[in-house]
């Protein structure tokens, strides 16, 4: 496996059956979780979070158009390090396993459906077209979890 691969992989993740993209959101989830569960402050499980995002977003932008050009493909199945990125922007606000939970799901949900105009995202060429549907649906469920953690009921 060359380095790109590996990397577009999330370290070979991508080629987990039977839903590669599933498994790079859940090693997301659980990194946030391994953060959470360990104490981490606030600060440093940002931190965390976003440098991961930052560095296989870069991955996806930078490595990804080439590998899909390579393969005659827009979008190899195998290459999960843009969901790797979605998944921990939408992470950002899960400040506890429930919140972590819906932000997994909901993020599963809109990277499936790509709703409100996220699907054009997938469209741009290289590997703009690969990250950028994955980060908007980010954002997105970012703000759903938000809002979610200011009106649910604290147990």
């Amino acid at each position: 496996m060359s380095l790109r691969v590996f990397l577009l992989s999330a370290g070979g993740i991508g080629f987990l059956p039977p839903a590669p993209g599933t498994w790079a959101s859940l090693a997301a989830g659980l990194l946030n979780g391994a953060c959470l569960a360990g104490g981490l402050p606030l600060r440093a499980r940002l931190g965390v979070l976003a440098s991961v995002a930052l560095f296989f977003s870069l991955v996806t932008y930078f490595l990804g158009g080439k590998e899909a050009q390579a393969r005659g493909t827009r979008d190899p199945r195998f290459i999960v390090s843009d969901e790797v990125s979605g998944q921990t922007l939408a992470l950002l606000p899960a400040g506890d396993l429930v919140e972590t939970f819906v932000a997994f799901s909901l993020f599963r949900v809109l990277d499936v459906l790509k709703p409100c105009g996220i699907q054009r995202l997938e469209k741009l060429p290289g590997g703009a077209g690969i990250l950028l549907d994955d980060l908007a649906s980010g954002v997105a469920t970012a703000f759903a979890v938000l809002a979610f953690s200011l009106v649910r009921p604290v147990v």
